[in-house]
């Protein structure tokens, strides 16, 4: 059995779409296991009406966060695997019994896959390819986000093992944080090459807060700094700084946009890039901020 966990606030109309885009896988041997994150509206008398018995649903008296929810959804989970889903995301008709079958015939943690972006913020549509995390998933996790949960299968067995890999503080980026830390483990891990996952980027969408993703990703970068250095050495992560200031720099946050890009240069302090860009944040502020942000656009 598959258990599917699906948290959810305050998005009815959203979640009963995207579980008849469930229904409509062609596995069904699933449980779809959804944690309430003390939604106020109809969440509950909607999910009621479609009289589901594949649906267990749980309700958080305080809201949680989407990792805490996640981490109830596997400790009522019933099957052997587990897939994640948000109640504004679509998986393809057989995405499940794709990812399933490479279960039968090697012995793996986790399945994941290409997918889809809709950035309906900015009307965009593009391909996220994970071929190369599927090749050596451990030096490319530590380079950039790539995986989201939604578009992977795991052993049930294998999250956990690792369930301290799990790390709420990290939000709205927890993905990539719980793939750098299950990649010290070195999992067993296979991509499909196909696109199986849709994801939509909205307004509503956590990673839609730009200043609040700046914040996480600052959390990741100073928390698995060392790793990070160790596996990529010193020019990723003054790679990781520059892009943590242009961050910043777009949340027009000056100080901790300088103290990124001096950390950036005291990694690699030969980058012509690092060079320029911590000569232009000595100007006048106003005229550092113009700068920058022309600048930053074409050479991130």
């Amino acid at each position: 059995m598959i258990s599917i966990i699906i948290p959810t606030y305050n998005n009815s109309k959203q979640l009963i779409n995207t579980i008849h885009s469930i229904s409509n896988q062609n596995y069904d041997n699933i449980e779809i296991i959804i944690i309430d994150d003390a939604s106020t509206d109809d969440t509950k008398g909607q999910i009621e009406k479609l009289k589901n018995k594949k649906i267990k649903y749980y309700y958080n008296v305080d809201n949680l966060g989407t990792t805490q929810s996640r981490l109830r959804g596997i400790k009522h989970a019933s099957g052997e695997y587990v897939a994640f889903l948000d109640h504004d995301d679509f998986w393809i008709n057989d995405k499940l019994t794709i990812q399933y079958e490479c279960f039968k015939n090697q012995t793996l943690d986790f399945v994941i896959s290409n997918y889809i972006v809709n950035d309906l913020v900015n009307n965009n549509h593009y391909e996220r390819n994970m071929n190369a995390f599927g090749e050596d998933f451990k030096y490319n996790i530590i380079r950039n986000p790539g995986p989201f949960f939604q578009c992977c299968l795991f052993k049930k067995e294998f999250l956990l093992n690792n369930i301290d890999s799990f790390d709420n503080q990290s939000e709205p980026s927890e993905d990539w944080d719980f793939f750098i830390s299950i990649s010290k483990v070195n999992p067993r891990v296979e991509n499909i090459n196909l696109n199986l996952f849709e994801w939509n980027l909205n307004d509503n969408s956590q990673s839609s807060d730009y200043y609040k993703e700046a914040c996480a990703i600052e959390y990741i970068i100073n928390k698995h700094r060392s790793y990070i250095k160790k596996i990529g050495g010193k020019k990723i992560l003054s790679i990781h700084y520059r892009k943590l200031a242009s961050m910043f720099l777009y949340s027009n946050d000056f100080r901790k946009m300088k103290h990124y890009y001096t950390q950036a240069i005291k990694e690699n302090k030969l980058s012509i890039k690092n060079i320029i860009l911590n000569i232009i944040c000595f100007m006048p502020k106003n005229i550092a901020y113009s700068m920058l942000k022309i600048i930053t656009n074409q050479i991130k």
